[in-house]
């Protein structure tokens, strides 16, 4: 019964959500590589627009999720209301690393996730499962979606990562199983 009170309440919210007006960021791919003793992996990508505080900034509101995902099977609908069921997921974060300062350089750390039920469960993918859904595709589409209290969310454009990287990544990673 909560559940069913919390979403009657969410789409409430949503319909009085109004468009931000900023426009998509370009975003492109730099590399991925495995996380040490676990089932992550770190994208590297950069954007041409700053994107942790792209609500403040623009509209003077704290945005509250910065999250990338990419579409692994053949359903890219990047839409918040719509769950992306083979999808690689994770959260954003400025690259401190970065050298080049004159653009913005962030990492997402990503898990490969098979999500069931309207993202009420999910597992990892494994190894054999992605090298199957990937088997053939060139690239996999992906875009980081922002969300702000009182707006829609927020899409960038799409960055393309390679498969043949996602393959030489999923090689050095022997916690994915």
């Amino acid at each position: 019964m909560r559940f069913v009170i919390l979403f009657v309440i969410s789409i409430l919210c949503a319909s009085c959500a109004k468009s931000s007006g900023i426009p998509p960021a370009l975003i492109e791919f730099d590399s991925i590589v495995p996380h040490q003793d676990s089932v992550y992996f770190d994208v590297g990508f950069h954007s041409n627009t700053e994107l942790l505080e792209l609500f403040w900034r623009e509209k003077k509101t704290n945005s509250y999720d910065q999250v990338f995902i990419c579409a692994l099977a053949d359903d890219a609908d990047f839409s918040i209301e719509h769950t992306i069921s083979k999808a690689a997921v994770g959260l954003i974060e400025e690259n401190k690393m970065a050298l080049n300062k004159e653009r913005f350089d962030y990492i997402a750390k990503i898990s490969f996730r098979d999500v069931a039920n309207n993202k009420a469960s999910s597992r990892y993918l494994t190894r054999d499962a992605l090298r199957g859904l990937l088997a053939d595709k060139t690239h996999v589409p992906c875009k980081v979606i922002v969300t702000a209290t009182g707006y829609k969310a927020y899409y960038t454009g799409l960055l393309y990562i390679p498969v043949n990287d996602i393959f030489s990544a999923l090689s050095g990673n022997p916690n994915v199983q």
